[in-house]
Order: structure tokens, then sequence, then C-alpha cells
């Protein structure tokens, strides 16, 4: 079985990984965009011939063709990429709650057990109406705890998306510090209103 340290490692080379195709798909797209400078909207899509069947003279069908190929491709490596990410991150939790001695059962926690957990999210907008407002988060606010990531095991962005998508409709505990005091709160993603499940901009403290 692979130590925490071990899997950390596995997360953030599969972190890289996926940066790199991100930026390939950037790179092909950017091609796929120039092939159609007139009109951008739907290129993977967008036919290569008249209504007749005949191909368009002005296009180069076969960079278009090829490009298009490659693009897939990679979101497609793309895709089994973040599954792989996905199932390594719970291998993950699981071992950081094993070294621990933590059930998987998390028992209610209390402001005093938060004490002295590090800042790792800050909270930098708040939309009105939102999940995020409801639970009483405020501009400003730092985040010690998101149900069970912390600063200790934290390693991206990437795994509070994941966190947040795997939750809808479900309530999460939140630890945020305020003027040098620990909050508790319940915050429950779902759909609302406006854009996303929370309603805010979160981001890592750097």
């Amino acid at each position: 079985m692979c130590t925490v340290d071990e899997l950390r490692s596995k997360l953030k080379d599969l972190g890289n990984q996926r940066d790199r195709i991100d930026e390939a798909i950037k790179g092909q797209g950017a091609v796929l965009s120039a092939c159609f400078p007139e009109d951008t909207t739907d290129i993977m899509n967008k036919p290569l011939v008249d209504n007749d069947g005949f191909p368009f003279t002005d296009m180069n069908q076969p960079l278009i063709t090829e490009t298009r190929r490659r693009i897939r491709e990679l979101q497609n490596d793309r895709k089994e990429l973040c599954t792989k990410m996905e199932d390594l991150m719970l291998k993950f939790h699981s071992a950081v709650r094993e070294s621990r001695g933590e059930n998987e059962i998390i028992e209610h926690s209390t402001p005093s057990q938060h004490k002295n957990k590090v800042p790792f999210l800050i909270v930098k907008s708040v939309s009105p109406g939102s999940p995020a407002a409801s639970a009483g988060f405020l501009l400003g606010d730092k985040i010690t705890k998101l149900d069970k990531i912390d600063s200790e095991n934290f390693i991206g962005m990437n795994q509070i998306v994941n966190l947040i998508r795997n939750s809808e409709n479900k309530s999460l505990t939140v630890a945020i510090e305020r003027t040098d005091c620990i909050n508790l709160t319940s915050l429950v993603p779902k759909t609302w209103s406006g854009p996303g499940l929370l309603g805010c901009v979160i981001d890592s403290i750097k």
C-alpha cells in the first residue's frame, strides 16, 4: 500500500500531466481557430463541404481534419487522466485518515478542535442569495478546513472542484478563520439562480 507522501507525489505528477494536456489542447485550438478567422463558432463541428457535398476550396482540409482529430484525442486522454486522479484522490484521503488514526465516520467537531489549523483557502467574492451566502461566507474569509481537506492534504484547486462537484446537495462542514476566531458552518453545494454550485470565488492562499 502506498504511503501518504507517495500518493501525494503521484497526484502531483498526474496534475502536471493534465496541465500539459491542457496546454496542448490550447495550442491545437489556436491552430484550428486560425483556420476559421471569420467565424470561430463550433469550429470542431463546422462542415468542410457545401450543401452539394463539395469541399470548400478556401479551407485547409487536411490541417483542419488532423487538428480536430488531435484535439479529440487529447480530450479523451484528459478525461481518462481525471478519472485516475479522482480514484487516486479517494485513496489519498483514506491514507491520510488512516495515518491520523481517524475513523471513516467523522464525529462532530467544535471550533477549538480547528484552532491550530492553517488557512489554505480564501473567499474572494460571494454572490447574494447563493449557497455560499446562506452558509455565512464573507469576503476575505480564510478557510482552514473544507470537509476532510485541510492545509496538510490540500494539493490544488482541482481537488476542491472535484469535492464540490461530487457533493451536490450534501452538507459539508467548513471551518472559517475570521478575526482570529474559528467559525464552523455547513455549506451545501447546489443549483441556484446563479452560476456554479456555490456562488462564490475561492482561491488558494499562496
